[in-house]
């Protein structure tokens, strides 16, 4: 009696599908980690020559913001609001490029990975 089954479980060029498998849940698995690894890391950023600092979860929660005592003064509104709008978007680019740089070697062609 003959095999059951695609003989080898390959495809044409003798790409093996048990292994393509086991590498895209190896990769689903490592993304995974990586996304947890930033999560739970703290990103701290400064702006204004240190008149402001601010710290973000990599879940992109802000936990914690300083404002130096001289740009509270009324007359310096605008500058605060500046500074804490470069700061934040500062903590925010911290962490995507955190997550590019533990996702680079796993990118999937036509994944947006």
């Amino acid at each position: 009696m003959g095999r059951k089954g695609f003989p080898g479980m390959g495809f044409p060029g003798g790409m093996n599908i048990n292994k393509l498998l086991k590498e895209a849940q190896k990769m689903q698995s490592d993304m995974q980690k990586s996304q947890k690894e930033i999560q739970d890391k703290t990103f701290e950023a400064v702006a204004g020559g240190g008149a402001v600092s601010a710290k973000m979860t990599g879940k992109r929660e802000l936990i914690e913001i300083n404002v130096s005592e001289e740009l509270l003064d009324k007359e310096e509104k605008d500058m605060l609001q500046d500074v804490l709008m470069v700061c934040i978007n500062d903590l925010l680019k911290q962490i995507d490029d955190e997550e590019q740089e533990m996702t680079k070697g796993m990118s999937i062609p036509g994944m947006g990975l």
